[in-house]
C-alpha cells in the first residue's frame, strides 16, 4: 500500500525537560515545484507506513542525520520521503546553493517538475554537478546538432547519464562517427530519439565493425541508414554475433544491397536456435518443406517473428476452411502478417462470393486481393461487381453472413421519385464516394455507418452560415429510401450525405469515486434539469448504467486502464466484456451506449510506458467483439488520451505531431480509429498548464482575451485551449488524417485544493468554454461546434490526489448535488439546477474542544489519522479553508472524518481533544460540511477501495504549519 505522510510530535525524554517538544523538521526555503509549500513552512516527519527494509526507527534517524539532504530533495525535487532518504546515501549537501542552480538550468531548459523528479531520483549526484560548466556545454551541445527543446528534456530524463559523459571524448566523437555513417543530420537526431544508446555506447569500437562490415558486403548507404536509425539496438549487437549472423544471412542467399538483407539479420539475432527450430516446426505441421520455409523467410524475413498463435489462426482460416494451397502462402507470407479480423476474412469472402459466381478466374493468388489498398480492392473487387452481386458490400461490412447471398446473377432495382432517377448503388459507390477516398478517408466509413457522429462544417459564403451535421446514409422520404442530395464541401471535395439531426448539447463527465455518492437515479434526475444529453463514464457500473435506462441521454461507458492487459491478451474476455457491459444493457435496458472508452489517458509519462503496448490490441479486441455482437455501428470505440500526446517543438500550434517516442504507436491507433469511424478523444486542462507552470500567463488559460495573443502564420490565439486543440488537428493533419472527428474528453477546472483553484475562476473558465461552445465557435483551425464533454459532474472526495490538492474539486456541483456557481450550460439557462430530495445527517459537527491543549502530544497523531481516512484537502495555501488559525485547522480534520464515518459517536473520540457541536463552524468561503446520507450498501461499493489508503502526499497535511508554529 502506498505509504501515508503522517504527522507526529514527539515528546523528548530528557529528565531535565521533561516537557519540551522535540520536533524533526524540515525547511523549505523557497516555493517548490511541486506547488504546495509556503516559503518557511515547517512540517514534521515521522514515516511511510511501508518503507520497504527500513523500520520506523531507523527512517527516523537516519532521515534526521541527513535532514537537510532528504529535506530539499523531497521540497524542491519531489521526491517521495522514501525515494529522498534512500538518494541521500548517493548525495549530501548541507545548503542549497549548487541543488537550486541546478535545478534553475534544468527549468530554464524545458524540463518540467515530473521530468526533474524522475532525473534526480535516478541520479542524485547530477544536483552536486557545476551547472555552467559540466551541464549547460552538454545541454548547448545537444541543441546545437538539433534537438528540440521539447525532446531534449525527454530524452535526458530517459538516459540521465548523456548528462555524466565527457563532452569532448565522448559525446562529441559519437555525434561525428553518426554524422559520418548516417550523412545526414535529421537521421542523427532521430536515431538518438529512438535509442540513447546510440551516444551512451562506444560507437567506434562497437557500432563501427559492424557498419565497416555491411560496406565491405556490398551493402549501399541506404541499408546501413536502415539499419543505425531503426534497428540501433541490432547495430550495437558485439561484433562477433553480427559477422555470424550476417554470414548465416548471406549464405542464405540474401542480397547484402537489398533492405531485407538487414530484416534478415534482425531475425536471425532475434531468434535463438531453439525458437527458430519452433517456427520452422510450425511451418512444417502445415505441410511447407523447408525450402518453402525458407523461401518465405528470404521473401518476408518477419514471418519468423510471427507467433505460433497468429500463424496458425491466418494458416487455419486460409488452408483448413478456404482450401488455399500452402505452398501459395509461401510464396506470399506477408499475408501472415495481416489481421485476420479486419482484412483476411473480409477480403475472402467477397472472393469466395465472385469466384461461386465465375465473376472472376479460380486461380487469383492472394497477393492479388490481400495486398492492394482499401480503395483498390473496392474498385477492383466490390464496385466492379456490385451490379451483379448486390450484396457484395454488406458482405464485405459483415453486415450479412456469406451464406445469405444468393449465388445467381440479378439486377440491381432502381427507384423512380419524381422526375430524378436514383443512382444505383454501384453508381453512387463510384461517383461519391470511391472517388474521393484518399482526400476523404471517413467517407467509407460514414457511407457504412461505421461512423455515427462526423462533424463536416457546412459554409455558405452567399448567407455565412455553419452548421454541423450529424451524418448517416439514408432517410425515409415518400415511402422509399433515398439517399439525400446534401452537398457539403469537405476538404474543397464535393460528398453526398444524409442529413439526421442536429448535435446535441454538451456533455459532462460522472465520476462515482466519493465516500458518499448520490443515487444513481438522484444523478440521471439532475442530468436531465440541467438539460444534458450525453454522459461521460469511467467504468461500466451496472447500478450507474440501469439508472440511465430510457433517459435519453447517450453514454460512454469506460474500461479502466488496469484491465487493459486481460482484454489485449483475450478475444474472449473482450466478448465477455461486451456482452455483459454493452449489449444487455443496449438490448435489455434501454441504454443508449454510444461509446466506448478503452482505457483512460494511458500514455501519460509517469506511467512510463506500461500501458503502451496492450492499449491498441485492447482496442481492436472491443472493436472486434462489439462487430461480432452487431453494435459496430452503433458504439464506436476510442481511448481519452491526454493532450502530452502531442507537442510543439516550437510552441507554435502548426508545428504540431504526436511524441516522439509514442509517434509509430498514435499512428496505429489513429488509422484503427479513422477506418472504424471513431473519433479521437483528448483531455485539455489550462488550469494543469498554470499549476505546473509558475511562469505560464495566468490571463490565456481562459477565453477573456489575452494581450499577447499567439500569432501562427495569420492564425491568432488568445487562450491556451484554441492553441491546444489546433496542436492535434495539426498533429493528425500532419500524419494524414486531418478531417478526422475530435471529441473534448475532458476539459474543466477545479474550485478548491490549490491558489488557483477557486470558484471564481471555475466559473469564469467554465462559462467562457461554454459561451463559445453554444454560439457554435470552435479554433482557428476548425471554426464550427465542438464536441465536449465538461469535467466534471460532481465533486470525488475518495479520489486519488497524487497529482494535486485539487483532483477532488473538480465538479460544477459539491458531492450533494449544490450547485457550485452559475454556469448557463444551454441557451436559455438560468443557472444549474440542484439535486432534488438529498438527504443529510444531522446538523452536528465534530471540533477540537476548547478546553483541549494544543501541546497536547496526541494532537499531531490524531489529526495524522483524521486526514490520512478522510478529506484535508481544502486546507492548505490559497485554499477555500486556508485562513484557519491552528484550531480550525485541526476542527476542520476531526469534522471531516466524523462526517465520513457517518457521525459515528466513535468517530469523534479523538483522545479527549474533540467534541461534536450543534454549532455551524464555517467561516467565510470555508465551510464545515455535513455528509449526506446514503445507504452503507453504495458507500462500500463506492468508496471501500479507496477510503482506506486515501493518498496523502507530502504538501497534504502542511496546514499545521500554523498549529506548529503556534506550539513555538
Amino acid at each position: 500500500m502506498i505509504g501515508v505522510l503522517v504527522l507526529h510530535l514527539k515528546r523528548s525524554i530528557s529528565s531535565d525537560s521533561p516537557s519540551k517538544v522535540r520536533l524533526l523538521f524540515i525547511t523549505n526555503r523557497s516555493r517548490t515545484q511541486l506547488g504546495l509549500l509556503q516559503k518557511n513552512a515547517f512540517f514534521i516527519i515521522q514515516s511511510f507506513t511501508s518503507v520497504g527494509c527500513l523500520s520506523e526507527s531507523e527512517f527516523e534517524n537516519e532521515a534526521e542525520r541527513n535532514y537537510f539532504t532528504v529535506s530539499y530533495l523531497v521540497n524542491s525535487c519531489g521526491l517521495s520521503p522514501k525515494s529522498a532518504l534512500l538518494a541521500s546515501n548517493k548525495v549530501h549537501f548541507q545548503n542549497p546553493d549548487r541543488p537550486d542552480s541546478v535545478l534553475s538550468l534544468l527549468k530554464e531548459n524545458g524540463f518540467d517538475k515530473t521530468q526533474i523528479t524522475k532525473l534526480i531520483r535516478s541520479r542524485p549526484t547530477l544536483l552536486l554537478a557545476n551547472p555552467m560548466n559540466t551541464l549547460l556545454p552538454k545541454i548547448e551541445f545537444f541543441r546545437s546538432i538539433g534537438v528540440s527543446g521539447s525532446d531534449l528534456p525527454r530524452i535526458l530524463t530517459l538516459s540521465p547519464d548523456l548528462l555524466r559523459r565527457s563532452l569532448t571524448n565522448h559525446l562529441i566523437p559519437c555525434y561525428d562517427f553518426l554524422k559520418s555513417v548516417l550523412l545526414v543530420n535529421e537521421k542523427v537526431i532521430t536515431t538518438m530519439k529512438r535509442s540513447q544508446r546510440a551516444f551512451l555506447c562506444d560507437v567506434t569500437n562497437v557500432m563501427a565493425p559492424n557498419v565497416d562490415l555491411l560496406r565491405e558486403l556490398g551493402a549501399p548507404q541506404s541499408t546501413i541508414s536502415l539499419l543505425v536509425t531503426h534497428f540501433p539496438s541490432m547495430a550495437f549487437i558485439t561484433h562477433a554475433k553480427f559477422v555470424t549472423a550476417a554470414q548465416e544471412v548471406k549464405e542464405l542467399g540474401f542480397d547484402p544491397s537489398k533492405a531485407v538483407f538487414v530484416q534478415a539479420i534482425q531475425a536471425v539475432l532475434k531468434l535463438k536456435k531453439p525458437m527458430w527450430e519452433s517456427k520452422f516446426e510450425v511451418f512444417r505441421r502445415w505441410g511447407w518443406s523447408e525450402a518453402d520455409t525458407l523461401l518465405a523467410f528470404k521473401k518476408h524475413p518477419n514471418c519468423m517473428l510471427l507467433s505460433e498463435e497468429k500463424i496458425t489462426k491466418a494458416m487455419k482460416f486460409l488452408v483448413s476452411k478456404l482450401g488455399f494451397s500452402s505452398k501459395n502462402i509461401a510464396k506470399n507470407p506477408v499475408v501472415l502478417n495481416l489481421s485476420l479480423e479486419k482484412r483476411i476474412i473480409p477480403r475472402c469472402s467477397v472472393v469466395q462470393i465472385l469466384l461461386a459466381k465465375d465473376l472472376v478466374k479460380n486461380d487469383l493468388s492472394l497477393a492479388t486481393f490481400l495486398l492492394p489498398t482499401e480503395k483498390c480492392f473496392l474498385e477492383k473487387f466490390v464496385i466492379r461487381f456490385q451490379d451483379n452481386v448486390p450484396q457484395l458490400l454488406s458482405v464485405y461490412q459483415n453486415k450479412i453472413e456469406l451464406l445469405d447471398v444468393e449465388i445467381q446473377s440479378e439486377k440491381v432495382e432502381q427507384w423512380r421519385i419524381g422526375h430524378e432517377l436514383l443512382p444505383t448503388e454501384k453508381c453512387f459507390l463510384e461517383k461519391f464516394v470511391i472517388r474521393f477516398l484518399d482526400d476523404v478517408p471517413q467517407l467509407l466509413s460514414v457511407y457504412q455507418n461505421k461512423m455515427d457522429l462526423l462533424d463536416v462544417q457546412i459554409q455558405s459564403e452567399k448567407v455565412g452560415i455553419s452548421v454541423r451535421f450529424r451524418l448517416g446514409g439514408r432517410e425515409l422520404v415518400g415511402g422509399c429510401w433515398v439517399r439525400l442530395g446534401l452537398l457539403v464541401g469537405i476538404a474543397g471535395f464535393v460528398v453526398v450525405v444524409g442529413l439526421i439531426g442536429v448535435v446535441s448539447g454538451i456533455g459532462v463527465n460522472w465520476g462515482t469515486q466519493a465516500t458518499h455518492p448520490l443515487p444513481p437515479a438522484t444523478v440521471v434526475k439532475m442530468l436531465r434539469d440541467n438539460g444534458i444529453q450525453t454522459v461521460k463514464l469511467f467504468d461500466a457500473d451496472s447500478t450507474t448504467l440501469n439508472a440511465l435506462k430510457n433517459s435519453g441521454i447517450q453514454v460512454m461507458v469506460g474500461i479502466p486502464n488496469d484491465m487493459l492487459y486481460t482484454l489485449a491478451n483475450s478475444v474472449q474476455a473482450a466478448e465477455n466484456w461486451v456482452a455483459k457491459n454493452v449489449s444487455a444493457h443496449i438490448s435489455s435496458n434501454g441504454v443508449d451506449i454510444r461509446y466506448v472508452a478503452v482505457g483512460n489517458e494511458p500514455f501519460l509519462t509517469t506511467y512510463n510506458g506500461s500501458f503502451e503496448p496492450i492499449t491498441l490490441p485492447a482496442l481492436q479486441n472491443i472493436q472486434s467483439a462489439l462487430t461480432k455482437a452487431g453494435l459496430s455501428s452503433q458504439v464506436k470505440v476510442t481511448v481519452p488520451l491526454n493532450a502530452d500526446v502531442y507537442q510543439s517543438p516550437n510552441g507554435l500550434p502548426s508545428s504540431g505531431n504526436f511524441r516522439a517516442d509514442i509517434q509509430a504507436l498514435m499512428v496505429q491507433i489513429v488509422q484503427f480509429l479513422n477506418t472504424n469511424g471513431a473519433p479521437f478523444t483528448v483531455n485539455i486542462y489550462p488550469f494543469i498548464s498554470l499549476y505546473e507552470n509558475s511562469n505560464f500567463p495566468f490571463d490565456y488559460a481562459f477565453f477573456n482575451g489575452y494581450s499577447s495573443p499567439l500569432n501562427d502564420n495569420g492564425r491568432i490565439y488568445q487562450d491556451m485551449f484554441s492553441a491546444n486543440y489546433d496542436t492535434l488537428v495539426w498533429a493528425l493533419q500532419t500524419n494524414g488524417y486531418g478531417n478526422m472527428s475530435i471529441i473534448v474528453g475532458e476539459i474543466g477546472w477545479p474550485t478548491d485544493g490549490d491558489k488557483n483553484a477557486n470558484v471564481q475562476n471555475a466559473q469564469r473558465f467554465n462559462q467562457g468554454f461554454m459561451s463559445r461552445y453554444l454560439a457554435g465557435q470552435g479554433t482557428p483551425m476548425r471554426s464550427g461546434p465542438l464536441d465536449a464533454y465538461l469535467f466534471s459532474l460532481i465533486d470525488e472526495d475518495a479520489k486519488s490526489i497524487q497529482p494535486g490538492n485539487f483532483e477532488r474539486h473538480w465538479g460544477m456541483f459539491y458531492i450533494d448535488g449544490t450547485p457550485k456557481y452559475v454556469l448557463n450550460i444551454a441557451a436559455n439557462s438560468n443557472g444549474l439546477v440542484a439535486a432534488s430530495n438529498v438527504p443529510y445527517l444531522a446538523q452536528q459537527w465534530c471540533i477540537m474542544s476548547p478546553s483541549a491543549s494544543l501541546v497536547d502530544p496526541q494532537v499531531g497523531p490524531s489529526v495524522s489519522y483524521a486526514c490520512a481516512n478522510a478529506d484535508c484537502t481544502s486546507l492548505g495555501y490559497g485554499t477555500s479553508c486556508g485562513s484557519l488559525d491552528a484550531r480550525g485547522n485541526i476542527s476542520y480534520a476531526f469534522n471531516s472524518y466524523y462526517q465520513i464515518q457517518n457521525q459515528l459517536a466513535s468517530a469523534c473520540q479523538f483522545s479527549n481533544l474533540s467534541v461534536v457541536t450543534t454549532t455551524d463552524p464555517s467561516t467565510g468561503d470555508c465551510k464545515f460540511r455535513i455528509m449526506i446520507n446514503v445507504p452503507t450498501a453504495m458507500q462500500s461499493s463506492s468508496s471501500s477501495s479507496s477510503v482506506g489508503s486515501l493518498e496523502q502526499p507530502v504538501g497534504l497535511l502542511l496546514f499545521l504549519s500554523l498549529f506548529i508554529l503556534s506550539i513555538l
